[in-house]
């Protein structure tokens, strides 16, 4: 066979690497599968980026152009199930939050206790609560709100009742492990309470018990004993306090409020209330100290946390600063 043609100068040419633009080096056997019109296989120019190897790509085959676009609908139906999820879930927030004020507006704004659910009743902390709800529930005439749950939430409870005073609350049922039975209170009427599954609609309906519209408002933040959840609870009003945007705030010339000249704070929109915590045989000094270590880094103004909360020791001291506050 003659195969001088290979040495043509066509031929050569073509072997020879191309320019910008032009057709990617082929060899003499792609050419001729090529020429043969064999399936998947076909000489292309070689764009910028591509993958195809010396100018060569395989088609994909329409089952994997319509198993590409099926992907890319379900892509786009997960998304949207997604956003009409969070939706959903904003729209169940919202109704608690308003299911939360409504309870408000029906028994009356208070005192918010927080406080720790692992407290058995035989604890002095236990005692020690008990003893102040009632007493601040026949000083104040007010209602007593909580959590509603066992421990210390209990003990301010059953405080208020011993006096025949208004108790209410804000339950909270976070694991789906808990039985219906979570959802009820042994003892209160079911207008007394709301049963939240967000944390969120939780704190914003103790926001607004605990804070005052008018003069006539007798209300308050007390923190007795807790731990992790109770914490959280302190520190996020002990922030919107900072912050002069709820927790009943301390405006400017009110009861314990610095003037510390770098404070941060702003004047608050509604009436002050107190914030009150229980040191009770010292179970809050550690934070104390810590909130001491911050200041002395410059993370807190001088005396700043000193201004939004009050520290009582005793059930004693922490009446003798509510009559003094509200006389």
């Amino acid at each position: 066979m003659d195969l001088a043609w290979r040495n043509s100068a066509p031929f050569t040419a073509r072997l020879r690497a191309p320019a910008p633009g032009q057709l990617a080096p082929l060899d003499g056997h792609r050419i001729l599968r090529g020429s043969c019109g064999l399936r998947g296989v076909s000489p292309l120019r070689a764009p910028a980026g591509t993958s195809a190897r010396r100018g060569i790509r395989v088609r994909p085959s329409r089952r994997a152009g319509r198993r590409t676009r099926a992907e890319a609908g379900n892509a786009t139906e997960k998304a949207e199930a997604e956003a009409s999820g969070a939706w959903r879930e904003a729209a169940r927030v919202g109704e608690e939050i308003r299911a939360c004020y409504e309870v408000v507006e029906r028994m009356g704004r208070g005192f918010v206790f927080l406080g720790s659910s692992r407290i058995a009743e035989d604890h002095p902390f236990f005692r020690q609560s008990l003893a102040l709800s009632r007493e601040i529930a026949v000083q104040f005439s007010s209602t007593t709100w909580s959590g509603i749950g066992p421990g210390l939430m209990d003990a301010v409870a059953l405080g208020a009742e011993a006096v025949n005073r208004p108790v209410a609350g804000f339950k909270i049922v976070s694991e789906a492990r808990q039985a219906e039975a979570a959802f009820v209170h042994p003892r209160l009427p079911a207008h007394a309470y709301v049963t939240c599954r967000s944390v969120l609609a939780r704190k914003q309906g103790f926001l607004m018990a605990g804070s005052r519209s008018t003069e006539a408002h007798v209300a308050g933040f007390i923190a007795l004993p807790g731990g992790v959840g109770t914490l959280d609870e302190i520190l996020d009003f002990l922030a919107l306090r900072q912050l002069g945007v709820g927790a009943g705030a301390p405006g400017e010339g009110s009861l314990g409020v610095s003037s510390s000249p770098g404070s941060s704070r702003k004047r608050s929109q509604g009436l002050p209330v107190p914030f009150l915590l229980m040191d009770y045989e010292g179970c809050y000094q550690p934070l104390l100290a810590c909130m001491e270590e911050m200041q002395r880094w410059g993370l807190v103004d001088e005396r700043e946390v000193e201004s939004l909360w009050h520290v009582c020791r005793s059930n004693d001291e922490a009446l003798h600063f509510l009559r003094k506050f509200y006389s």
